[in-house]
């Protein structure tokens, strides 16, 4: 390290996702709000892997293929329901809660958060900087 420092080296980390600043605590959840109902336009900044529309139409499409393809119908107000309460679950997770319905007749429960969303096709992301840090 004595390209960088001769003495001791501090390294200081930090996270935007500060859930004890009430301000970035108000702005991000406005944000996850907007991105779970609005389709977005493509800006500066945005990734090719990142999707532009709004997380509920991601799953409402993964619901719609799935019951297609598997030769299924469900009413519009059972996929809306199905739409609200996978919200914050990844694909995989979404698939599984369409087979309980279709088996049981119950549907998942219901959010507990309105920002308890999550790109539903994507929820590696997160766990990839994850383990590019340590």
């Amino acid at each position: 390290m004595p390209l960088l420092s001769n003495g001791s080296l501090t390294i200081v980390m930090s996270s935007g996702a500060n859930c004890f600043n009430p301000i970035k605590r108000k702005i991000l959840a406005e944000k996850q709000i907007k991105i779970e109902y609005k389709d977005r336009k493509e800006e500066f900044g945005h990734k090719g892997t990142d999707c532009l529309k709004s997380y509920r139409k991601i799953r409402r499409e993964m619901i719609h293929k799935y019951l297609t393809k598997n030769d299924k119908e469900i009413t519009e107000k059972e996929m809306a329901q199905l739409v609200g309460n996978t919200c914050g679950m990844i694909k995989t997770d979404i698939l599984k809660c369409v087979d309980d319905y279709l088996k049981t007749g119950n549907f998942p429960p219901e959010p507990n958060h309105p920002t308890n969303t999550c790109d539903p096709k994507k929820y590696y992301e997160e766990v990839f900087y994850l383990l590019y840090l340590i």
